[in-house]
């Protein structure tokens, strides 16, 4: 689960050239802009990360003198990424005072004591749908970590990733479940049948029972005992994310992860199914290489790799592309995603 608000510790703090009152503070590989004086080197704070959804009464001076918004009923406030006096400035920084006094740990989350949340934009009517139950809980739902959060990159150079390009929709998850039922997924929901939703019509579109199925027979093959299988991808086109389309005006459904008793399979694996073992599209492969072959030698890997995944989508190459996704190939635990800045600049996510 992201961590929305967690406390954190200012790694480094870099004057903003032309500006008197507001300087940069560093926290793992993020970058935000605070009072200057406000806060110092070493110094124990709490960071929230862009889409948090931030209380009013927590942090009134995002509404800028204006009526708050609100949000699943909550006054308040989006993070998003900006830029001020030219610098990019990406989350919040607050006093750990705000806090009822304890001894927090390095990267504990607080965000249920704040009332911190994450901003989910409201899904268009087609992606709505009616509610079955929730998540299965026997799989994990889709949620790379971000590269400002990895700390230790340096470790990570010379072993090879499989890098994917980071579509930009909405997350879909096909299910087998303990039951041999399938199960039709939103990011947080299981979804009753309709034929009008557009998770049930990617169901259908690729016949996900069949998938599904291949997948299980392939690993009882194996000797495996299969409890649930998911095979999860990325919904995009037209009516899914206004900018994001990609040219398709009929929404496909591109698979990038698959799992197995809610473990993700090997990556080895993966790419066996998606070079033709089933019969559904994948997101693209962008490369297959070691980190020090895109960045070289560099002291910050993660800001290289931020300016490295700007471009265009391969789907079309006109539309921005939202990021790349980063997999082991030799230990399918090992993950991260690297959302470029100016995708989210653009209003992405």
């Amino acid at each position: 689960m992201r961590k929305m608000a967690s406390i954190q510790i200012i790694r480094a703090i870099t004057p903003i050239e032309g500006a008197d009152a507001i300087e940069l503070s560093h926290v793992n590989g993020w970058s935000a802009v605070t009072k200057k004086g406000e806060y110092s080197v070493g110094q124990k704070v709490i960071f929230c990360e862009i889409d948090s959804w931030i209380p009013h009464d927590l942090a009134p001076f995002l509404s800028k003198g204006k009526e708050p918004r609100e949000y699943l009923g909550i006054k308040g406030e989006r993070l998003r990424s900006v830029r001020l006096r030219g610098t990019l400035s990406q989350g919040l920084i607050l006093p750990i005072s705000v806090l009822p006094p304890a001894d927090y740990a390095e990267g504990e989350n607080v965000s249920d004591s704040l009332g911190i949340i994450k901003y989910e934009p409201p899904a268009p009517a087609q992606l709505a749908g009616q509610v079955k139950g929730n998540f299965p809980s026997l799989v994990s739902k889709t949620d790379e970590e971000r590269i400002q959060n990895i700390q230790g990159l340096e470790k990570y150079l010379d072993e090879v990733f499989v890098e994917t390009e980071k579509l930009h929709g909405t997350s879909v998850s096909f299910v087998l479940n303990e039951s041999g039922e399938l199960e039709v997924c939103s990011r947080n929901l299981s979804l009753k049948e309709d034929e009008n939703n557009l998770y049930w019509k990617l169901a259908k579109k690729n016949n996900a029972i069949i998938l599904l199925n291949t997948v299980k027979h392939y690993y009882e093959a194996e000797g495996t005992s299969v409890v649930t299988v998911a095979i999860q991808g990325e919904g995009v086109g037209q009516g899914v994310q206004k900018g994001w389309e990609y040219g398709i005006q009929i929404p496909e459904f591109f698979m990038f992860t698959i799992q197995v008793n809610g473990v993700k399979i090997p990556e080895e694996d993966y790419q066996m199914f998606s070079n033709g073992g089933l019969d559904v599209r994948s997101v693209p492969v962008v490369r297959k290489s070691t980190i020090r072959d895109i960045v070289g030698d560099t002291d910050n890997i993660g800001a290289a790799l931020l300016k490295y995944v700007e471009g265009k989508s391969a789907l079309d190459g006109k539309t921005i592309r939202e990021g790349s996704v980063f997999r082991s190939l030799n230990d399918s635990n090992v993950s991260f995603k690297v959302v470029s800045n100016q995708f989210l600049l653009k209003g992405g996510e």
